[in-house]
């Protein structure tokens, strides 16, 4: 219910944001990018695009599918965002109360997308991050290695749509994840720690 309560108050502060914030040269290389693919080019072989070409493609589907307008892909975003919130509630849960997390999450959602909702490549990198996050996180709850496996995929979609988007986890954090689980006596103890650190503990 907490969380439902708080996917809510996300949605409405993102939808009344919307159409909050146009800069020219944002919203000028959205919009031709989409509209070239739109024409059937291809990005970076008939035109030169500053991303990786995924966010192209993006922006070109919202505006098939809403308009050739530059709220169309904002309404992507703003979808994109609002299934990003339950991860981003998860991967908080895992270190705070119910209460703890709800908060967590609200101050990530009002820091965030509603201060410019212009479709740019960094809001995906930051909600392909938050998936991936979210991914290892279950992956150390249920041990189970589809989740383990899945969080390259994340960065992968990541590094499309802009090609300076990082791997959101570190290698040594998926290694120890990846390693037996040592016993946790403590359920908020941290995730990633070494087997040796949760000994001393």
């Amino acid at each position: 219910m907490l969380l439902v309560i708080v996917w809510a108050i996300s949605a409405a502060l993102l939808i009344s944001h919307i159409d909050r914030g146009w800069v020219p040269h944002d919203e000028g290389l959205i919009g031709h990018t989409a509209e070239r693919v739109l024409a059937g080019e291809l990005p970076h072989r008939d035109f030169d695009d500053v991303y990786t070409g995924g966010l192209a493609y993006i922006n070109a589907g919202a505006m098939r599918a809403f308009g050739m307008n530059i709220r169309s892909p904002r309404i992507v975003l703003v979808a994109v965002f609002l299934m990003c919130v339950p991860a981003l509630f998860y991967a908080a849960s895992r270190f705070a109360s119910a209460v703890g997390a709800a908060v967590a999450t609200l101050l990530g959602v009002v820091w965030s997308v509603p201060n410019y909702t212009a479709a740019l490549p960094s809001w995906y990198n930051l909600i392909f991050a938050v998936f991936g996050t979210a991914a290892l996180l279950r992956f150390v709850d249920v041990r189970k290695r589809r989740w383990l496996y899945s969080q390259p995929c994340w960065q992968r979609e990541d590094y499309s749509a802009q090609r300076f988007g990082g791997c959101p986890v570190r290698p040594q954090a998926i290694r120890h994840a990846a390693a037996p689980a040592p016993l946790r006596q403590n359920k908020r103890a941290c995730p990633l720690r070494s087997p040796s650190q949760a000994e001393d503990n």
